[in-house]
């Protein structure tokens, strides 16, 4: 699964890098508003795809409940896909995964899934920036992406 993923993104023009020894391949992708990894990932014992846009920056730990609170609020609405964050070390990504058992990876899979984590990504990151670099509240900062006031 890894090597037709591989050949997918190399045919399509992407220079996706390999973790050393794992099933891991990352590019740093520039959006409208940013730039961030994005990576994808197999589990062949498991045939599952899974991708993950990760932002540029980390939350403090005086900014958890903040982030969470704001977290919490955008998966709501979210009809794919969801925000993870690990606070262990304060990192954020945008994820989402399928299970292929009885599906073809296809190009056209990859390419929509693909464009789906990255647009996600940049359509968030300027509310994420809001928050936990210009230290606006969870409120302001979900009113960044989505202009509610």
């Amino acid at each position: 699964m890894l090597e037709n993923l591989k050949k997918i993104y190399q045919e399509a023009g992407w220079q996706m890098e390999q973790v050393s020894n794992e099933p891991i391949i990352y590019i740093t992708y520039k959006g409208e508003h940013g730039k961030w990894d994005f990576v994808a990932t197999v589990e062949e014992s498991l045939n599952t795809l899974v991708m993950f846009a990760r932002l540029p920056f980390t939350a403090l730990t005086s900014q958890y409940a903040d982030t969470s609170l704001l977290i919490d609020r955008v998966n709501f609405g979210m009809s794919s896909g969801a925000w993870v964050f690990d606070r262990s070390d304060g990192e954020i990504r945008f994820r989402v995964g399928i299970n292929l058992y009885n599906y073809e990876l296809t190009p056209a899979y990859v390419r929509d899934l693909t464009q789906y984590t990255n647009t996600t990504m940049d359509f968030y990151i300027l509310g994420f920036k809001a928050l936990l670099e210009e230290g606006k509240s969870y409120e302001n900062a979900y009113e960044v992406v989505f202009g509610t006031k």
